[in-house]
């Protein structure tokens, strides 16, 4: 039992307790949408990943492949788990891409998720979007992220797409 209680002891069982890292966790979405070859537009704003979120990367089980388009006006919360006026959502996985530095500080390791709504799979106005697994863009619902569109000021906005414009998505955590 005096064993427990030595200097040495102490201090060595305080360098592991304080051996934890913080880490940031933050997502950005950018949205393009144009016409052919030309883009008309290019939003990029943060967003809220929700408490669902949070719990998937816990249990390991974190889906960001399918990304899904709303007409909801409140604000993010990190409860909110699905789009609050869903409206449509990707038909097919994005595009995975992976940057990192593990070697030399600052480490970070970043993923990239791109989709691209093609010409004539979208006609209307949204106005919030959410990644996350085959529920969101199914029904809207267990979103990882969350977000009200935002324009250049970080102020809410619409975003209209016509029949014959693309719009391309690119979500970064």
């Amino acid at each position: 039992h005096r064993d427990l209680h030595r200097v040495d002891r102490r201090q060595r069982q305080m360098c592991i307790r304080d051996r934890y890292t913080k880490a940031l966790l933050k997502g950005t979405y950018t949205l393009t949408k144009g016409r052919g070859e030309n883009t008309s537009l290019s939003l990029k704003f943060s967003n809220i990943i929700t408490d669902n979120g949070l719990n998937n990367i816990g249990n390991g089980s974190a889906d960001l492949r399918y990304f899904a388009l709303g007409r909801g006006q409140s604000p993010s919360r990190v409860d909110m788990d699905s789009l609050e006026k869903y409206v449509t959502g990707s038909d097919s996985t994005s595009t995975e891409n992976t940057y990192s530095n593990i070697s030399n500080p600052p480490y970070y390791v970043t993923k990239e998720f791109v989709y691209r709504f093609p010409v004539g799979s979208l006609d209307g106005d949204f106005t919030e979007i959410g990644v996350g697994g085959q529920d969101t863009a199914q029904d809207g619902s267990n979103v990882f992220s969350r977000a009200l569109i935002r324009d250049l000021n970080g102020d809410p906005t619409t975003i209209t797409v016509l029949p014959d414009e693309w719009l391309d998505i690119h979500y970064f955590l």
